[in-house]
């Protein structure tokens, strides 16, 4: 049987296939490298409020994305 995209995600962080290059909150943007079942690695970015995958298959739901979206978090924050 197949794996849906959430698990395959889950496998990925667990198999430590999951690199942040660059993280700002305060910028709003995200960018990692995630090696896949076949060696392959696809750029994640999230900038401009949205997210992006250089995988053939991208939406934004591919298990690339669900991979990073699981260990970046972003917060609002209130004034200072």
């Amino acid at each position: 049987m197949r794996e849906d995209a959430r698990t395959k995600a889950s496998r990925y962080l667990v198999e430590a296939r999951v690199r942040i290059l660059t993280a700002s909150e305060d910028g709003g943007y995200v960018s990692a490298e995630v090696r896949s079942d076949h060696s392959v690695v696809y750029v994640v970015a999230f900038t401009e409020g949205a997210w992006t995958c250089t995988c053939p298959a991208f939406n934004p739901s591919c298990a690339h994305v669900l991979a990073v979206q699981r260990v970046v978090v972003f917060s609002p924050r209130g004034p200072a």
